[in-house]
């Protein structure tokens, strides 16, 4: 062990020596105080600390990850090209020892880098939180304030001093509405941004091939897929009845189509009372004393419609009638509003509601309507993909960014090693590029394997499909697409980071990819023949 740490050492200080360590902390310095300041956010304290925590982590996991290949990728070949190992080897310190070290410095020098560019971000956020906070009894203190002006007002006479005390008074309102504006924004904060909540996403029935009725989650394309596949077989079934047949031409051009108005018809909800849009939200806790929200995003005139502008509309939840006989008719239900009247919304905004624990029936299942009441009598579209949802807190913001960091670090770990075991074998330039070829694949194979969902009776439409998509899923039992590490855009959401998807980045990705790959390395750089390196 004293060979192996000697090791870790000198790579440690020769990372220092050659200015790398200070070059990449100044980076990450810019990146976390410099990006909040230039990515324009909503305007407010909320944006700021959003912005923050999404695009500076994934900036210092991006600078940290690329400089990882390549300081792993240098100091590999740069040991073996530049003699040093040849002298090394000559002592009684084995070859995978050296490895290990060598790994082992590099990972140790980035993990120092990342906790330094992870606790300034979060000094950052908590600072900027902390700055817009409202003393406890500041407004009670100004409301007081301001009623004693208005009675002292109330019993003055219309002179010059009457109209100091008005405009003290006015001044006060300002001020409360200011500190009345804060509040509002300190809640949100900490009940969407400051917080580990988790999500429950909608589902919705679909019937597959040989008749089964299942349920999906609705924002995948395995719902869009299966939903649109039940459509095109009832299609195909009346033309049969008509005696028209499509050619596999025809149906290639029908398949698109299909899916877009299946997402259409999944997202629209048409203006009136009579048009009542349904959402059904299972697994909830029942019983549970967790706040619970209701998040949605509201489109106008299209589904992607980039205009901003109020709407107004209400929220329903459902509770499904006892038919009587111990049995319960889904289509009986007793709708109760969540507010009493139609609310404004502003669109193209995600917005949230606070939800009754009562909506939670005892199949911990929560029945949604949404009724349009737009003043322009325009359609609405909530887009699959943004919900509704619900969330329910179930921990703290700092262990979700503990968390975070950590899948960083793992990310981080799993690079040092694809790279050491690269360049153990191949020159610098080739290992890089080898590296970043890998995890390139990795990326595109994960998103082909989720594209591979056609909606086709043509034999060999379908067989393409198929085919594509088993390649990709084949490819990624073997590659690691590197974005699955990326988890800053939950944090910055409020999301949970749950245990076990740690867990499993660490078996399936971390253990059953990246180790395979790191023997072969070490193996291989253990039969590497140092005399043929020599250059004459």
């Amino acid at each position: 062990m004293k060979a192996f740490w000697t090791i870790v050492k000198l790579t440690c200080r020769n990372a220092v020596r050659s200015h790398i360590f200070q070059l990449l902390l100044a980076i990450l310095v810019l990146c976390v105080v410099f990006i909040p300041a230039t990515i324009e956010g909503d305007g407010t304290v909320r944006g700021f600390i959003q912005v923050s925590l999404k695009f500076s982590l994934f900036a210092v996991a991006l600078m940290l990850s690329l400089s990882a290949v390549w300081s792993s990728c240098m100091t590999m070949t740069q040991d073996i090209e530049g003699y040093q190992l040849h002298m090394v080897i000559t002592k009684p310190v084995g070859r995978v020892t050296i490895w290990l070290a060598k790994w082992f410095g590099i990972f140790l020098i980035h993990l120092s880098l990342l906790l330094i560019a992870a606790a300034l971000v979060y000094v950052v956020v908590l600072a900027r939180y902390n700055a817009q906070l409202v003393p406890d009894g500041e407004l009670e203190r100004v409301q007081t304030e301001i009623a004693a002006l208005e009675a002292k007002m109330r019993t003055m006479p219309n002179t010059l001093e009457r109209d100091g005390v008005e405009l003290r008074l006015n001044e006060r309102r300002d001020m409360a509405k200011s500190l009345e504006k804060r509040l509002t924004e300190d809640a949100r904060i900490r009940n969407e941004v400051l917080i580990a909540r988790r999500a429950f996403v909608t589902v919705g029935s679909v019937q597959l091939e040989d008749g089964t009725t299942v349920d999906m989650p609705m924002a995948t394309p395995e719902f869009v897929a299966a939903k649109a596949r039940a459509r095109f077989r009832t299609m195909l079934r009346d033309n049969e009845i008509r005696g028209v047949v499509w050619d596999a031409g025809t149906q290639r051009e029908l398949l698109n189509d299909v899916k877009v108005d299946v997402v259409k018809d999944e997202s629209v909800v048409p203006y009136g009372v009579d048009k009542r849009k349904v959402w059904r939200i299972t697994g909830l806790p029942v019983g549970g004393t967790n706040p619970l929200y209701l998040r949605f995003r509201i489109f106008v005139t299209k589904i992607s419609d980039s205009t901003e502008r109020d709407t107004l509309g209400q929220w329903f939840y459902g509770r499904v009638i006892s038919t009587g006989n111990g049995e319960t008719a889904a289509s009986n239900v007793s709708w109760e509003p969540l507010n009493q009247l139609p609310r404004l919304y502003r669109t193209n905004h995600f917005i949230e509601e606070r939800l009754p624990f009562e909506a939670v029936d005892s199949s911990g299942t929560v029945l949604l309507s949404f009724i349009n009441f737009d003043p322009q009598q325009e359609d609405m579209f909530f887009q699959i993909w943004d919900g509704p949802n619900i969330y329910a807190a179930y921990g703290g913001f700092t262990m979700n960014y503990v968390k975070c960091v950590m899948i960083i670090a793992m990310a981080l770990m799993v690079l040092c090693g694809l790279g050491c075991a690269v360049s153990g074998v191949f020159s610098m330039p080739t290992s890089i590029f080898f590296v970043i070829a890998y995890l390139f694949v990795g990326g595109l194979a994960a998103a082909v394997s989720s594209q591979g969902y056609l909606i086709t009776s043509d034999p060999l439409i379908a067989a393409q499909a198929e085919v594509g998509s088993a390649v990709g899923k084949v490819i990624l039992k073997l590659v690691i697409p590197l974005q699955r590490f990326d988890v800053s855009s939950k944090v910055a959401d409020g999301v949970m980071v749950e245990w076990i998807y740690i867990f499993k980045l660490l078996l399936y990705y971390c253990v059953m990819r990246a180790v395979p790959l790191c023997l072969l390395g070490i193996w291989l750089y253990r039969r590497r023949e140092m005399g043929l390196v020599i250059k004459k």
